[in-house]
């Protein structure tokens, strides 16, 4: 771990350090040891304290409502009717958001890739854009080979046998979620994922 700067962990960490570190008996962390070993070890120098990685904790809570946004369930009955492993799902946060350019980008990439997509794209996720649908350009190349939603039940598409892709904005959840069901994923961070 760098000593120099200042990234997520480090800002954790030194927090940490100010708040409350003698009455802290340990920290509890939503991540695998077998993932993160060398920084949860780093910390635990740090902070003098133990840490306990104890997730994914969504893998013991599946049950558990916790979506933001109502899902779209109509995604799954399209998912039935793809190949297995044939699908991408596009899903960038409940945050995130990017300039119509990015759109318009991603959907030309997404229909030249030649593979079926299930796109997430929430209200609000495109930057200055005041309409309430997505220009006719990406409207004609998703009806050729995809299907977009507001908000989709992540974790069901992420285990559906037709998902063979994850286009993420690499949130710690999806990052999580992702690996669990064995979908790779692509990378498309927007802040400090």
């Amino acid at each position: 771990m760098p000593a120099s700067g200042f990234g997520p962990l480090e800002s954790f960490v030194e927090n940490s350090r100010v708040v409350n570190k003698r009455m802290g008996s340990g920290i509890i962390l939503n991540t695998a040891t077998c993932l993160e070993s060398s920084s949860l070890s780093w910390m635990q120098r740090e902070l003098r304290i133990p840490i306990y990685a104890l997730g994914p904790l969504h893998a013991s809570a599946k049950a558990v409502k916790s979506s933001l946004l109502e899902e779209d369930r109509g995604c799954l009955e399209w998912l039935n009717k793809q190949k297995p492993r044939s699908v991408i799902y596009i899903s960038l946060g409940s945050l995130g958001s990017m300039e119509i350019k990015d759109v318009l980008e991603m959907a030309s990439g997404l229909y030249n890739s030649n593979q079926p997509f299930l796109w997430v794209i929430r209200p609000g996720s495109i930057v200055g854009s005041e309409i309430e649908s997505l220009p006719e350009e990406v409207n004609k190349k998703v009806s050729e080979r995809g299907y977009i939603v507001e908000w989709a039940p992540q974790n069901e598409v992420l285990g559906h046998p037709a998902v063979g892709g994850f286009w993420s904005h690499c949130g710690w959840n999806s990052i999580l979620e992702s690996i669990e069901e064995g979908v790779p994923f692509i990378c498309r961070p927007f802040q400090g994922e």
